[in-house]
């Protein structure tokens, strides 16, 4: 399983901080893709994670499931999507 997390406000970083942080403790793959507001104030944590700011990047990744707690996710991205409500 490979997770794709959208990230495209700032609000969204703290809420997809302990998912990544599962994620690497359970050895899931996952890259996140961020918008150009949010990829100046990642947190260095995620220095070491796949980053993608392009929606072809990301997609090239393959991700089974795109996890996005807002309210928008591009629809061409391959994978589910899943949407925190």
């Amino acid at each position: 399983m490979r997770l794709l997390f959208y990230i495209a406000k700032q609000y969204s970083i703290p809420i997809i901080l302990p998912l990544t942080r599962v994620c690497k403790e359970q050895n899931i793959p996952y890259a996140l893709f961020v918008s150009g507001k949010v990829a100046d104030v990642l947190p260095r944590e995620w220095k070491d994670s796949k980053i993608f700011t392009d929606r072809k990047s990301a997609s090239q990744f393959k991700p089974d499931f795109v996890l996005c707690p807002g309210n928008f996710v591009d629809f061409r991205l391959p994978g589910r999507v899943l949407r925190a409500r």
